[in-house]
């Protein structure tokens, strides 16, 4: 009944979300059309990957039993929010079904840009397996292979996204350096041929600096979210979600949690209809 009970949940809240998202299901045009990259949106995508990650791992068999042993056994927990293991616990699940949601939502917003009809039907064929378990594509992976290779793939993506961030960030500052220099080279009219001569060179290194850096950046563009296309960073996404869910069931399950429905439903109508901004923005 539990499991059930999370699974409804979950489709409610969900199908809420996605009221607000408008898809394309159009089958291909007869000529292939170029998938579109992601481009600056890497930054979001890896700002979602990261969430998407860190709830798998608290999802994890040792961190249940640390939240069940010790986070909800905390003398401040018992104190200003419940002794009932059972509420508390039913609290950690609502909190799951919001993240859950907001991480739905926002994929769902990613598949409206991809070309593959499937992809962009990524709504509708979520909720079904929220709702029946129904797998028609084989989006589907065993935990094993969750953790030897999705979230390994997804780490790869947001260490090297979170590189280039920082990369071009750097080729701002030096940018931005030269041009104070070439500035102030301007307004210094009278000045000796040494010191000239000195600051010729220091802005020859800097140009050089500059070369180098974007030289760099050019490499983890190409590396990273920035150079995917919409249908390949979707579908590693699609593909991690059905597992979350299911790992999210185990803990339903081990722990028999009756889910109350003001617990969920009342997060569901006070984020109800939250665009995908709402969800990632704090990405970086």
């Amino acid at each position: 009944m539990a499991l059930e009970t999370l699974l409804l949940k979950v489709k409610t809240a969900i199908s809420h979300s996605f009221d607000a998202v408008r898809t394309s299901t159009h089958p291909h045009p007869n000529k292939p059309l170029r998938k579109s990259n992601v481009g600056v949106l890497a930054f979001e995508i890896a700002g979602l990957m990261s969430k998407l990650i860190h709830l798998w791992q608290a999802l994890s068999d040792k961190n249940m039993i640390r939240l069940h042993n010790d986070s909800i056994s905390l003398e401040g927990v018992r104190k200003i929010v419940s002794n009932d293991d059972a509420f508390l616990l039913s609290l950690a699940c609502a909190e799951l079904v919001e993240n859950l949601r907001l991480l739905a939502t926002a994929i769902s917003s990613l598949s409206t840009k991809c070309q593959d009809p499937n992809l962009r039907a990524f709504h509708r064929l979520f909720l079904d397996f929220a709702d029946s378990g129904r797998d028609p594509y084989n989006w589907v992976i065993g935990f094993k292979e969750m953790d030897t290779k999705n979230v390994k793939k997804l780490e790869r993506y947001v260490t090297v996204t979170s590189t280039l961030y920082r990369e071009m960030d750097e080729l701002s500052v030096l940018e931005s350096g030269l041009s104070k220099v070439w500035k102030y080279n301007e307004c210094e009219t009278n000045q000796s041929s040494s010191s000239m001569s000195s600051k010729e060179q220091k802005i020859v290194d800097l140009q050089q600096k500059i070369v180098w850096q974007r030289q760099e950046v050019k490499y983890l563009k190409d590396r990273s979210l920035w150079s995917r296309s919409f249908d390949t960073v979707t579908w590693v996404l699609a593909r991690t979600m059905p597992a979350v869910v299911f790992a999210s069931q185990s803990f339903s399950f081990r722990y028999r949690l009756p889910i109350r429905s003001d617990d969920v439903s009342f997060r569901v109508r006070a984020t109800e209809g939250r665009k995908i901004s709402s969800s990632s923005r704090e990405c970086y």
